[in-house]
């Protein structure tokens, strides 16, 4: 406790730290607010070492490798979605390559939340992940009461405590309740999620989006 304390160990500069510090993360916002687009942006940014959506204050310090669970649009969708930011950015095929050779979409597994505890467990045995992100928890979180804050805290619990063993930091894509759109923790549907993080993106609807699932 007395040690003197250091700047925390980021894998995009001001957003995401690493798992050895805190590595729990949470985006949410309501309908159409490009919550997906920005996991997917995230993604990329870690996966090329490519500042996120080439905002030079959102650095990388380090490319690594990402894990994806997309249970919103189908990972065809989503691999789309990776092509068409790529290309945005202008990469060459060899970054292209590079990239999507630290990528993983991983197949959703169907049934209960501790199915995919398995699932999440399983791969990252597999491989040294950075980042492992889930989008969405309403997808993944199975018939877990989104009311009752001991459920909802003992799963995200388990999910973190799954990456932090493996040195992964987790992200978590969630919903605002309906109608809500300000921008407050509060806002965050059902219970557990807001609590449990230890940084948080709020997004906010834009007028017209269509690309967000």
């Amino acid at each position: 406790f007395l040690e003197p304390t250091k700047d925390p160990d980021w894998l995009i500069t001001d957003l995401i730290t690493a798992a050895a510090d805190g590595g729990r993360v949470l985006v949410a916002g309501p309908e159409k607010s490009f919550k997906s687009m920005f996991a997917v942006g995230c993604m990329v940014a870690l996966a090329s070492g490519e500042p996120l959506f080439n905002y030079d204050t959102w650095s990388v310090p380090a490319p690594g490798d990402v894990l994806a669970f997309m249970g919103e649009g189908g990972r065809e969708w989503n691999r789309t979605r990776v092509i068409d930011l790529m290309q945005g950015y202008g990469f060459t095929d060899e970054q292209t390559l590079a990239t999507v050779s630290r990528l993983k979409m991983a197949t959703v597994p169907l049934g209960p939340p501790e199915r995919f505890a398995l699932k999440l467990e399983e791969e990252l045995r597999e491989n040294q992940y950075k980042l492992a992100i889930v989008d969405s928890l309403y997808v993944f979180g199975g018939q877990t009461e989104r009311s009752q804050l001991a459920s909802m805290g003992t799963l995200l619990v388990q999910w973190a405590g799954i990456c932090e063993r493996a040195g992964t930091t987790l992200m978590v894509v969630d919903h605002f309740r309906k109608n809500e759109s300000s921008l407050e923790l509060q806002s965050v549907s059902g219970v557990g999620a807001s609590q449990w993080a230890q940084a948080w993106s709020l997004m906010t609807a834009k007028y017209g989006a269509e690309d967000d699932k």
